[in-house]
């Protein structure tokens, strides 16, 4: 309001009511957002821990499933002696070890070693034939 040198005059303004309860539910609003945001932090960093366990039990695991076998087999070759009435059957059936599918696919192998053909063979003749052994390791 202006008076009559122009000047402005102030009013001065009371507040009705307890002016200490809105001071009083302005901090309890700010105390409630600082303990949810305390508590959304704290369930975020639960859930990642939690997450984390999870991942680490799971790659454990896999690790585990994926160790070395207690023995491994290992592929060699040794030469035999082709005695009369022998076929490359008879041979087979007396040397083919369990890796093999079936014996028509060791005398392949058999005849791809020795570079021959099913009929090939006869007594006197030195044949190079494979055949699997396991190898304990040591420690498992």
């Amino acid at each position: 309001m202006r008076n009559e040198n122009n000047t402005i005059t102030g009013r001065t303004c009371q507040m009705s009511g307890n002016t200490s309860s809105r001071v009083h539910s302005g901090d309890v609003s700010r105390n409630r957002r600082i303990v949810v945001r305390r508590q959304k932090i704290a369930l975020v960093s639960v859930a990642f821990i939690a997450l984390a366990i999870i991942i680490c039990t799971f790659l454990s695991g896999a690790v585990r499933t994926q160790a070395a076998p207690s023995e491994i087999s290992c592929k060699y070759y040794t030469s035999i002696e082709v005695q009369s009435g022998d076929t490359l059957w008879s041979i087979a059936s007396d040397h083919i070890t369990e890796e093999y599918r079936d014996m028509n696919a060791y005398i392949d192998e058999v005849c791809s070693i020795n570079k021959i053909s099913q009929n090939e063979i006869h007594a006197g003749q030195y044949l190079t034939i494979p055949y699997y052994s396991s190898i304990a390791i040591a420690g498992k």
